[in-house]
């Protein structure tokens, strides 16, 4: 089946978690993704497990970049290209001529993109960005999500993953405009701008005078509260007035004393809390679910990862599936891995489909062949240090 970006070229130049997982969708929506790493490969390289899975089915070329060949060898790759993209500061890309009025004057309808931590403007725009201090501390959710006097410890990753997603919709969006007007963009997204964005419901629950929910024992409401069943927590949400009267027929609520959905919420709330708590005390999450389903509550047991990892929808619907490690000390250890999430014309990834991480500059020689130099240049590059080519340590 051809897959959207088919025949699309991307030169990624990033690191850590952000810039890679947008190469990596891209990648497996059919583009060719060649990662640019410095001599010796990327320092996220040899953080194994992490890139054995966000670098499936790119590119590795290796060019060093402090060298006048190095950077020709560059601006021969980005005409070549259709998308550019990092997660560098700006003034490091500016050193290296890699800002995008520098990439633009090689090729004016490419579509560039820039990952920031910060966005482009304001104080902190030069400063470093990784995801637990652009989004969880100053985006509000390490506060926010946390009980009262503490804060949540951000799982590391996470925002880079989302921001990520959203760069690569962004670029992807870029070449639709392209394919139209014969016209490059310019990209910027940034993980502190995702934040924001992503936290939008309590932006405008502020302006309400509505706090963060940070006590479920003075919830807001009970029909939005989590609860404590015999074999761990259940999440409960109950939408309308319609559902209540059915829930509270299936756990046989007083109707008299909780007329409607307005009796658990306000100065209700902590009594209904209370009454909920005895009754989901004498349930498994499996009798909570049975019992309210039907009556059209959301209801789900709040799940760990290795809990999600175990689950047969993520199984059945191909967000997850077993791989084995290709490279480096962990080669040939098997491991669960996840798969981008989306499919195209019904089908999803498999074993077979999740390419398996290029070498340490595999691509080198192919790549720059592919661009118009000859053996014999080729050769003295190597010689000099200004490319390095495959290597299968």
């Amino acid at each position: 089946m051809l897959k959207p970006l088919e025949g699309i070229r991307v030169i990624e130049f990033a690191l850590a978690t952000a810039g890679p997982s947008c190469g990596k969708l891209l990648s497996e929506m059919g583009a060719e993704v060649i990662v640019v790493e410095p001599i010796g490969g990327r320092t996220t390289r040899w953080v194994t497990d992490y890139y054995d899975v966000w670098d499936t089915g790119k590119k590795s070329v290796c060019i060093n970049m402090k060298t006048p060949e190095g950077k020709e060898a560059m601006r021969r790759l980005l005409k070549s290209a259709d998308v550019f993209f990092s997660n560098f500061r700006t003034k490091a890309l500016e050193r290296l001529g890699l800002d995008y009025e520098s990439v633009h004057s090689l090729r004016p309808d490419i579509v560039y993109g820039v990952l920031t931590g910060w966005g482009e403007f304001g104080e902190a725009a030069d400063r470093p960005g990784f995801d637990p201090v652009c989004w969880w501390a100053r985006g509000g959710f390490m506060n926010d999500l946390a009980a009262d006097g503490t804060v949540v410890i951000p799982p590391l990753g996470m925002a880079n993953s989302f921001t990520g997603q959203n760069l690569a919709a962004e670029l992807t969006a870029a070449l639709f405009k392209r394919k139209r007007t014969g016209k490059g963009s310019r990209i910027v997204v940034s993980l502190y701008g995702e934040a924001v964005f992503l936290n939008n419901y309590r932006i405008i629950n502020a302006q309400l005078g509505k706090l963060p929910q940070k006590n479920r024992r003075k919830a807001a409401s009970a029909a939005n509260n989590i609860y404590r069943c015999t074999d761990g927590w259940i999440y409960l949400f109950l939408l309308d007035d319609e559902t209540f009267a059915k829930a509270a027929s299936a756990l046989s609520i007083d109707r008299d004393r909780y007329p409607s959905l307005a009796a658990l919420e306000g100065s209700g709330a902590p009594d209904a809390v209370g009454l909920l708590d005895q009754i989901f005390s004498g349930m498994t999450a499996a009798q909570a679910a049975e019992a309210l389903i039907p009556a059209g509550a959301v209801v789900e047991r709040c799940w760990g990862t290795t809990d999600m990892m175990r689950d047969q929808v993520a199984w059945d619907n191909q967000f997850l599936f077993r791989w084995t490690m290709s490279q480096g000390r962990k080669c040939g250890e098997e491991r669960v891995v996840f798969s981008a999430p989306m499919r195209f014309n019904g089908e999803g990834y498999t074993q077979d489909s999740f390419w398996r991480t290029p070498y340490l500059a595999e691509h080198t020689l192919p790549v720059l062949r592919s661009v118009g130099y000859q053996e014999a240049e080729l050769w003295r590059m190597e010689e000099t240090g200004c490319i390095e080519t495959e290597w299968k340590g």
